[in-house]
């Protein structure tokens, strides 16, 4: 496993979590995830040779985790710009703590987001090398 490289380029995360607070990435997230995901798969890909979904998958993990806790430290922040996620949250807070709830919704979004980027990266191993 090449750590320096799952560190660097997990760090997006954190700066993707630091444009939501303000709500910089409403309507737009989903479109900046793909192309970071495109950019860590064709890193990974063409620099790190040896085990290219178990990279992905810790890179996507972290992705989750990241921006998760970014959002969750500054929970009145993230509210005060993204209502969606205010009216959400506000209903969850009477069964469980939304800090909490928010990173174990990171927690679950970084594992699919780590898996699907593993899935691409290993699908097109098989298609170009074999």
């Amino acid at each position: 496993m090449n750590w320096p490289v799952i560190i660097f380029l997990s760090l997006p995360a954190i700066v993707m979590g630091i444009l939501s607070l303000k709500g910089l990435t409403q309507n737009k997230e989903l479109f900046l995830w793909l192309g970071l995901g495109a950019l860590c798969i064709a890193y990974i890909f063409f620099y790190v040779h040896s085990h290219p979904f178990y990279h992905l998958f810790i890179i996507g993990l972290f992705w989750g985790i990241l921006n998760s806790a970014v959002q969750s430290l500054f929970y009145q922040i993230y509210l005060a710009h993204n209502n969606k996620a205010a009216i959400s949250y506000n209903k969850l807070a009477k069964s469980m703590n939304p800090r909490l709830a928010m990173l174990l919704i990171g927690i679950g979004t970084g594992t699919g987001i780590g898996i699907a980027l593993g899935a691409v990266s290993w699908i097109a191993k098989k298609l170009l090398y074999n």
